[in-house]
């Protein structure tokens, strides 16, 4: 089976971007500033995903997520678990070196 045009794309980005791409923290985004503030609620921020994030339509919205990164899926037999919900699963910069 070959790669499809996707998967061209994205290794093709992961190998002249790597691991800089990737946010700081638990999460597949990072907040890039407030969008709404209303008085009494909390803010609604903006946030920039993670490019290598992305999620598979043909799957159940509890399993969709998947990191173009490390190649696997939450609904893949030995793949990952919380993608769908953009919690990080590469391992890649999990501190928060980003906000000292």
């Amino acid at each position: 089976m070959s790669p499809s045009i996707k998967q061209m794309n994205m290794r093709e980005y992961k190998r002249l971007h790597g691991t800089s791409v990737i946010p700081y923290g638990d999460y597949c985004y990072r907040h890039s500033g407030i969008v709404e503030r209303i008085p009494g609620c909390f803010p609604r921020f903006k946030v920039d995903v993670c490019p290598y994030w992305d999620i598979d339509e043909d799957q159940h919205e509890q399993s969709n997520g998947y990191c173009w990164y490390i190649e696997k899926g939450d609904w893949e037999e030995d793949g990952t678990f919380l993608l769908f919900d953009q919690c990080k699963e590469c391992g890649i910069k999990n501190d928060c070196r980003e906000y000292e």
